[in-house]
């Protein structure tokens, strides 16, 4: 592993750090064992619910570059959505 620690290594420290909310040494050998051997472990694309965040962010989008001046709050009314949302979305996206 690329800090040269072994198994017993690994599963003392996340013990050590995280005492009673740790993996168990058997979950930890197992992924250990997966970086080890280069296991793809991102997220695999599933079925279900699509992600709405990101048609959001574009009709937020698409409103700015069409009507500039208008209002966070008026955002909001029309996607029926909050305050708060659509200013993570405008300021963070």
């Amino acid at each position: 592993m690329k800090m040269g620690k072994s198994r017993v290594e690994t599963n003392e420290i996340i013990q050590n750090t995280y005492d009673d909310d740790a993996l168990s040494r058997t979950q930890v050998y197992e992924w250990y064992g997966r970086f080890e051997h280069g296991s793809d472990v991102s997220d695999k694309p599933r079925a279900g619910r699509p992600n709405t965040a990101t048609l959001k962010a574009d009709t937020i989008k698409n409103l700015l570059d069409t009507d500039r001046p208008i209002t966070i709050r008026e955002i909001a009314i029309k996607m029926d959505l909050s305050v708060g949302s659509v200013y993570n979305i405008v300021t963070e996206e």
